[in-house]
């Protein structure tokens, strides 16, 4: 018992001199501190620091006169505020015949507004910090050029260092009276764009809150049940629906979407410019590779290589697949017409080119998912206005059901090349077509909105579901291509390196899939934003200690950080150790290799979590430095 006293008494005598030593030293800061605003400049220097002074200003006058951008910015916003306050329509949210899909076209156009103005509040925001630190630093040079004037003021000097104190003093006061001038003018432009963020803050407050009213839409009785006359839908005040045909729906509804569709494209032509640069670079990846694979002469027969092989000889189908679905998530946000364009074009190459990696009687319940997804496009551009969506919806769901059914079956019936979906689906399976058996019945009972929301969700869940497992097969081939494709990769390796694949890059290719297709489910049943918003107010719960404050978020993202760099940092370290790595790195590397890189990863992530969870690090460092 006595050593441990000891050292507690060491460890407290140290901690308590290191915090008297911060202690004097940030006394010793105050201290030079309040000195600073009396520097001044020795006579030696003055020459000197008037020629550095000369410099300085010009070089401040030029940085002052860069306010074009800020001109352009205040003229744009100047501009754009009618058209977004006229954008402003409270009647349009408490229309009946306003739909989902017309609350979420809005809703995007609305956050287009957002994305732009706080692309301008970074820059005035950016442009302010840069006048306001010329006047911190005119300021401090302000003072040690009068502090030099009052020092000398009682001394006979000569007549030209007192007019070159005055030229200083002057041309650092015209410096600050511009700065002065320039950053209240970006502080009306900040104003200006703040009042506008606001008013798009509110629209989309208005716009979420009548997206949840419609969803309580889902359990009622909107519809007379389908053995009985149905009523007239009301479209406006006084037009029926049923007056309109079905044709004239369509064509309405494809042109209402074209113009969405082109309107969102012009404001994202940038971002389509890059989506298209990266669609090539992507296809020639493929092309080039698989003209080496041509002369390599090394050619194992396993599945992996196999499928990498099919893919390679399938590129465009490839790149229109995964490459759109990738290059999809450079768009902030999507208008439904666009989303649906992407999605019809990466299901279409998911349809041709899965069966050719996996098994190509998989092709039927492929081509029925496809064809529930264009009908369903189109029931979207009927919206609720005639009485054909009720046909639609059932033979919708009972495709689904009958697709469902051929899949499981071809799933059961080659196991092999389903190996990796073939418990979830057969219990994904059993589940969507109960679900799919319910918008039956809510059709037939009357509940119309139910059994779309029920349908739609389902096929958003399978449509994502069979890109995703697309996908992973893609890219864990992309991961067998950068080894077999090196000319110092040889057999032993590459059969290590596929085995490794099998093992551990597989499943964490399934894992990150699996991550991203419940993200899409969760979104197709509408439950992300209810799980994002119960979240949200989940880690607003915090509590006080002293001058800390714990928020119960922060706690869990340390958990959620830690946690998660742990799991990198064991699948990274046993990467290293496993024979294929033994075996291509020289003798003891790939051990040190290991260890390193565990130590720098939960290193990171302990970083990381502390910071996430609030902990003022600089105020744990001699601590640190201590252990």
């Amino acid at each position: 018992m006595k050593y441990p006293s000891i050292r507690i008494f060491y460890f407290l005598t140290f901690f308590l001199f290191v915090s008297l030593s911060l202690h004097a030293q940030d006394v010793t800061t105050k201290t030079d501190s309040t000195n600073v605003s009396k520097e001044s400049i020795s006579i030696g220097d003055i020459s000197e620091e008037s020629e550095k002074l000369g410099q300085q200003v010009l070089k401040l006058k030029g940085t002052l006169d860069k306010s074009s951008r800020i001109a352009e910015i205040d003229s744009i916003v100047g501009a754009t505020a009618p058209e977004i306050i006229a954008l402003v329509d409270s009647a349009f949210l408490k229309r009946e015949d306003v739909t989902l899909r017309d609350l979420k076209v809005r809703k995007v156009e609305w956050r287009n507004y957002k994305d732009i103005l706080s692309e301008y509040q970074d820059i005035v925001k950016n442009r302010s910090e840069e006048i306001s630190k010329i006047i911190n630093d005119v300021f401090y040079d302000l003072n040690r050029w009068e502090n030099t004037k009052d020092q000398f003021a009682e001394r006979n000097e000569s007549k030209d260092m007192a007019d070159s104190f005055d030229n200083a003093i002057n041309a650092l006061n015209d410096i600050m009276t511009s700065a002065h001038t320039r950053l209240d003018s970006v502080f009306v432009t900040q104003k200006k764009i703040t009042d506008l963020v606001l008013v798009v803050d509110e629209e989309i407050s208005h716009i979420e809150f009548a997206e949840n009213q419609r969803r309580k839409d889902y359990f009622v009785f909107d519809r007379n049940p389908i053995w009985e006359k149905s009523d007239k839908i009301m479209v406006g005040d006084s037009i029926a629906a049923e007056t309109l045909s079905s044709y004239t729906l369509i064509v309405d509804g494809v042109k209402q979407n074209k113009k969405q569709f082109l309107d969102f494209f012009h404001l994202n032509v940038k971002t389509f410019i890059l989506q298209v640069v990266f669609l090539i670079l992507f296809l020639a990846f493929l092309l080039i590779a698989n003209s080496k694979w041509k002369k390599n002469i090394l050619s194992l027969r396993n599945p992996i290589e196999i499928q990498a092989k099919t893919i390679l000889q399938n590129p465009i189908l490839a790149t229109l697949s995964v490459g759109v679905l990738v290059s999809a998530f450079f768009y902030d946000s999507m208008v439904p017409a666009y989303a649906e364009f992407h999605v019809m074009i990466v299901l279409f190459a998911t349809v041709l080119l899965l069966p050719k990696v996996t098994h190509k009687k998989f092709s039927g319940f492929l081509w029925l998912l496809f064809l529930v997804y264009v009908i369903n496009t189109f029931e979207a551009f009927i919206g609720i206005k005639a009485n054909l969506i009720r046909g639609l919806l059932i033979f919708d769901a009972l495709l689904l059901i009958i697709s469902l059914f051929i899949g499981r079956k071809i799933i059961n019936t080659y196991p092999d090349q389903f190996s990796q979906i073939i418990k979830p689906f057969r219990l994904i399976s059993i589940l969507y077509s109960i679900l799919l058996i319910i918008s039956i019945v809510a059709n037939i009972i009357g509940m119309v909105a139910l059994s779309n929301y029920i349908t739609k969700a389902v096929l958003v869940s399978l449509t994502f579901g069979v890109i995703i497992y697309l996908t992973i097969k893609v890219f864990t081939s992309i991961f067998i291509l950068v080894f077999k494709l090196r000319s110092t990769t040889n057999i032993q390796t590459l059969t290590a390196m596929i085995r490794a694949t099998h093992q551990r890059i597989r499943p964490l290719f399934n894992f990150i899939g699996l991550l991203f297709w419940l993200f899409f489910t969760l979104n197709g049943f509408e439950l992300l934003d209810y799980i994002v918003n119960g979240y949200d107010e989940l880690i607003a719960i915090n509590w006080r200690i002293g001058e800390m404050t714990i928020s119960l978020g922060g706690i869990l993202s340390f958990i959620g950080i830690f946690i998660f760099t742990l799991v990198i940092a064991k699948i990274a370290a046993a990467l290293f150790q496993d024979e294929w790595m033994v075996d291509v790195l020289p003798r003891g590397v790939a051990p040190a290799i290991s260890l390193v890189l565990r130590i720098l990863v939960i290193t990171l992530g302990l970083y990381a979590g502390f910071t996430a969870a609030g902990v003022d690090l600089s105020k744990l460092g001699f601590i640190l430095g201590a252990l």
